[in-house]
């Protein structure tokens, strides 16, 4: 072949794999914006479960993250079988029949629903990571993961800003969870108009099923168990924002306020998630997880009302704000490590994450259908304290957080 078809060929070559990178991309756009839209549903529901449906929306969220714990060990299965756009259509078809359940609350709609949604849940975030993967390559992933969930962290904002300007105006609850229910079944619509993504020939990325045993294998990995503990702590805390928390605000004011007051716990979620994913670039995880500990430990302390009385609207601010910055910090670093830490078995450690994770945040939700804020509070206190020692002992000891594993 001579010099110039080569370089005619090269040219196509680039021009066809830049077609790619664009449609891809516009691909992660569009899941990142719907993931927002469906979110921004379910979050705020999930937000006005304990003030609006007291006990029984605690159970009904412990159902559900028990659920989506056992659900992981086969969601795998059912994305190989259906593919990624069915699978996000099926799994978001499953926050829709639970935002459907709250529009009319009782036993035997939100437990059912509650169970559906477990099931949803995993199925859809499988197909999400499927789907994530084959729009990217090595060099891609990074920037297509923030892409992604950069939109999709604005959820916890717009979603609590809409309860709160539905509330304000003097709209019944009922009436939220209505509206709530449109933007599920709108944003599970959307998915439907998802183009399967062009994979690209200079992809790596491949997705495999993961057995039981690779799953069961990091129960025998000393690092993985050590983690587990900061694991434990980090599904406890996904409660808390959403159980007793909330409902005290609603004893103190009223719905409205909940929301104002999630709407500056997302917003201190979302920016905190970027300054602290880029700070740990910087300083490393081990800082950066030690100022989220900081900051959560503040957040439980407050909560006492031992310091400063719970009573005056501007501390529910503070410790919403200081949550955020928690959650944040905890949610960016513990995936960045257990990637780290099992980069040949990534699927299975990040199903032994979300396995750990959300069975302890149903145990959180079930036990705080007893337990008063001040009981739930030193739980937190004592919890978080055992995660970062827990961290910090894996890091010194067993494997380096910032390098490269022992």
């Amino acid at each position: 072949m001579s010099d110039p078809q080569e370089a005619e060929r090269l040219l196509s070559l680039n021009s066809d794999e830049k077609k790619t990178s664009r449609s891809n991309l516009f691909s992660v756009i569009q899941l990142g914006a719907t993931f927002t839209i469906l979110f921004l549903a379910y979050n705020t529901a999930q937000g006005f479960e304990s003030s609006v449906n007291k006990n029984l929306g605690l159970w009904s969220l412990s159902v559900l993250y028990f659920v989506f714990s056992f659900s992981n060990l086969f969601a795998g299965a059912i994305v190989q079988k259906l593919g990624e756009k069915l699978s996000l259509f099926f799994g978001a078809l499953g926050y829709v029949i639970f935002l459907a359940a709250n529009v009319y609350p009782t036993f035997y709609t939100l437990i059912p629903g509650a169970a559906v949604i477990g099931l949803g849940a995993a199925v859809l975030w499988t197909a999400q990571g499927s789907f994530m993967a084959k729009c990217s390559t090595e060099e891609t992933l990074g920037f297509h993961s923030g892409v992604f969930f950069g939109l999709f962290q604005m959820n916890a904002v717009i979603g609590n800003l809409l309860a709160a300007l539905l509330l304000h105006l003097g709209k019944s609850v009922h009436v939220v969870f209505i509206v709530l229910l449109i933007c599920g079944v709108a944003a599970d619509l959307l998915l439907l108009l998802l183009k399967n993504p062009s994979t690209p020939a200079t992809t790596t990325n491949t997705t495999k099923s993961v057995s039981l045993t690779d799953t069961l294998y990091m129960f025998k990995d000393p690092k993985m168990l050590l983690m587990m503990i900061t694991l434990i702590y980090s599904g406890f805390s996904q409660s808390f924002f959403f159980s007793k928390f909330p409902q005290k605000i609603k004893e103190e004011y009223d719905l409205s306020m909940v929301a104002f007051v999630m709407v500056a716990f997302g917003f201190a979620d979302t920016l905190g998630s970027v300054i602290m994913g880029r700070l740990s670039d910087k300083v490393g995880k081990k800082p950066v997880l030690i100022l989220a500990t900081i900051s959560g430990l503040a957040s439980y302390v407050l909560t006492l009302g031992v310091i400063i009385p719970l009573k005056e609207a501007y501390i529910f601010f503070v410790i919403a704000v200081l949550m955020g910055i928690s959650d944040a910090g905890y949610n960016t670093q513990l995936y960045s490590v257990i990637g780290l830490f099992q980069p040949t078995k990534l699927e299975a450690a990040y199903a032994f994450l979300k396995g750990i994770q959300a069975t302890s945040t149903a145990i959180a939700f079930l036990y705080s259908t007893f337990w008063d804020l001040s009981q739930i509070s030193i739980c937190m206190l004592v919890t978080n304290v055992a995660g970062i020692a827990a961290f910090i002992i894996c890091d010194l000891f067993v494997a380096k957080v910032d390098a490269e594993t022992k």
